[in-house]
């Protein structure tokens, strides 16, 4: 909770200084019923997106909140995967992951390369296209305990992954056999933190405060 401003001066720069800060801890507002547009916890619809830089193909798969598709980025010349919104009022929360995604570095992490507005509005990220199953399809075709056992090996990086992020301040807060992938090399990625909240800021607040 903001501490309660001694003056007009210092309560009005104190609120420009957290309004410019991305809230990890506070979800989002959904918009209202009828809306004309985005909220006041809404990012400025600033397209940022050339027109020809990603080639969108396939839909990959789709949460609450946004859907991911296969995508050719034109300038780099490689296939990506992008994530956009596809829920109205959710724009903050997006916002959250991206800043979470972008500050984790692990080999069992899909990495962010890029993110911006579409030209529709909406934000998006593009992540490395990862090749694979999700553990949970995995695990449906094993025909027997012996053969789950043998998936267990995999799974170290990606407990490595989460230990990373914990390292960072980083709670992923949806771990499930669908959010881990397993590539074509058998390497586990941890996937999806749009629930992911990050408490290092929160602990930092907590022991300035102590006396």
């Amino acid at each position: 909770m903001a501490a309660t401003p001694t003056s007009r001066k210092s309560g009005s720069s104190e609120s420009k200084r957290r309004g410019d800060e991305i809230d990890d801890t506070v979800p989002a507002r959904e918009e209202k019923a009828g809306g004309a547009g985005p909220g006041p916890d809404e990012p400025p619809i600033r397209p940022t997106i050339p027109l020809d830089r990603y080639r969108l193909g396939n839909e990959l798969g789709r949460g609450g909140m946004g859907r991911v598709v296969e995508a050719f980025d034109t300038q780099l010349g490689r296939t990506v995967a992008l994530k956009e919104v596809r829920t109205k009022g959710t724009h903050r929360r997006f916002a959250r992951e991206i800043h979470i995604t972008a500050r984790l570095e692990h080999a069992s992490i899909v990495p962010l390369y890029d993110s911006g507005i579409n030209m529709d509005g909406k934000p998006y990220y593009v992540m490395r296209k990862v090749s694979g199953k999700p553990l949970d399809e995995m695990v449906a075709r094993c025909k027997d305990l012996d053969e789950r056992l043998t998936l267990l090996p995999r799974l170290l990086s990606a407990i490595e992954a989460v230990a990373h992020a914990h390292s960072r301040g980083v709670i992923h807060r949806d771990i499930k056999p669908s959010n881990i992938l397993l590539d074509t090399r058998g390497h586990a990625k941890i996937t999806d933190f749009g629930l992911a909240t990050a408490y290092a800021n929160r602990m930092e607040q907590t022991f300035q405060g102590t006396t």
